[in-house]
């Protein structure tokens, strides 16, 4: 017993001290680890609001994803004009997009007079019906005043909002002279927003470049139809109005012109510069999530695509490179998944 105890205690200060000293500057220091500490990743907030989170000194967890530096979920900052009463936008009064109606019909909705959200679908043949012609004059024109001196298309228009004939034609009213099929005020074509198209002279705007119907020259996501309509992105070199998306299947209804393809990919919004996902023609440059965002499944990761050798890892939760099953391979390279993840060969 005398001579164990001695070695007892001489082998408790030997783990004693090896436990006190930090690890050499040629271990593995990190090896493994999910992140950086200290450093920030790209994020969603629960309602598709993109933003970042932390990496926490652990190098295995993260903070809580926030949309700026004090800023949590679900608000998004924004330089955005305020609307009625000093509210955030959610989309600029007067700006009409597409959408779909309940019989598969195209049609269009408009902001409403105070930024707030968008009106009803209206349907081509819908509210108003095809009448009305070139509205032109007052009709056309934004001002203060109420009415815009044409009967018929001021009446037609008022039918649906009473704002134009009882406190001002702004915006929206213009916007509705054509949505509600009371008249026109564009020769160049009639189609909204991100309607899908084949050529300028369809749109409103006279611009087709990628299969629906856009605009140049946008300040951010208010331009461009709002949150999780639209987002502002640098596009051939200038600000362009893209329609949002979370998978690739967002993007086939624009189809392809010749060779020109709106695919659902990654870029920074010219507002904020905050990556968001949106149909454009990417071609060789198409940005998929990169590694290190939140993800709850594969598609979170490729938007849809298959082939890019992108996963949602079981583990970690977080998108990172290598492959589930076959599909997630490029060409003809197959997975082998006997670890998470797996790796294409």
């Amino acid at each position: 017993m005398s001579i164990l105890r001695p070695l007892t205690w001489i082998a408790l200060t030997i783990v004693t001290v090896a436990l006190a000293l930090p690890a050499c500057e040629g271990d593995d220091e990190g090896a493994g680890s999910l992140c950086d500490p200290g450093s920030n990743i790209f994020c969603r907030c629960p309602g598709g609001e993109p933003g970042t989170k932390a990496c926490l000194e652990d190098g295995e967890s993260f903070d809580e994803c926030v949309v700026g530096p004090s800023e949590p979920c679900p608000d998004r900052p924004s330089s955005s004009t305020s609307g009625v009463g000093g509210s955030q936008l959610v989309c600029e009064p007067g700006t009409s997009v597409y959408c779909t109606c309940d019989d598969s019909a195209d049609g269009s909705k408009t902001c409403d007079h105070e930024g707030s959200g968008f009106g009803p679908c209206i349907c081509s043949g819908g509210v108003g019906g095809g009448g009305g012609g070139t509205a032109g004059g007052e009709c056309c024109n934004v001002h203060e005043t109420p009415g815009c001196g044409t009967t018929e298309i001021e009446t037609c228009v008022c039918a649906q909002d009473s704002y134009c004939c009882d406190t001002e034609w702004d915006a929206t009213c213009v916007a509705e002279v054509t949505q509600f099929g009371c008249g026109t005020c564009d020769a160049t074509g009639t189609k909204p927003l991100f309607a899908p198209c084949i050529a300028g002279t369809e749109c409103q705007s006279g611009m087709c470049p990628m299969g629906y119907c856009t605009i140049t020259g946008c300040t951010g996501y208010a331009d461009c139809g709002g949150m999780s309509v639209g987002e502002c992105v640098q596009l051939d070199g200038q600000p362009t109005c893209a329609p949002s998306c979370t998978v690739q299947n967002d993007c086939t209804t624009y189809g392809c012109g010749g060779t020109v393809c709106s695919e659902c990919g990654f870029s920074p919004e010219v507002e904020i510069g905050w990556p968001v996902t949106v149909c454009a023609d990417w071609g060789s440059s198409l940005a998929l999530p990169p590694d290190g965002t939140s993800c709850s499944d594969d598609v979170k990761c490729t938007l849809g695509h298959e082939g890019k050798e992108r996963i949602c890892h079981l583990v970690q939760t977080v998108c990172a490179s290598g492959c589930h099953v076959h599909a997630d391979c490029p060409g003809a390279l197959i997975c082998d998944d006997a670890n998470e993840p797996g790796a294409c060969w």
